[in-house]
């Protein structure tokens, strides 16, 4: 009998490779369409192309490393406003962008 949490550890257990495998094809430059990308992708390509940490990032930004560290892998679903501003002006990117891959 498969119980509801089965089913959630099972999708917890695909999702991380299916992250990886996503933006090692990104990294490669194959297209992938930055709006089929989560948010949490969005700002993990972003930060790793620059050759940045976590760290890194959440210094430049005002967050603490574990703010984006629950962005990149989707623990935290709907950040506030100001924090997407605040990563978007760290990485020189639009909001736009950020919150719907355009």
């Amino acid at each position: 009998m498969t119980t509801l949490r089965t089913v959630a550890l099972e999708s917890v257990e695909v999702a991380k490779p299916v992250r990886r495998l996503r933006a090692r094809l990104i990294r490669h430059r194959i297209n992938v369409d930055a709006e089929d990308m989560s948010l949490g992708e969005r700002v993990y390509i972003a930060r790793s192309s620059r050759g940045w940490s976590q760290r890194k990032l959440a210094e430049r930004c005002g967050l603490s490393e574990c703010g984006v560290r629950m962005i990149e892998i989707e623990q935290k679903k709907d950040p506030r406003a100001h924090t997407i501003g605040a990563l978007a002006q760290a990485l020189q990117l639009s909001l736009d962008y950020l919150w719907f891959g355009r």
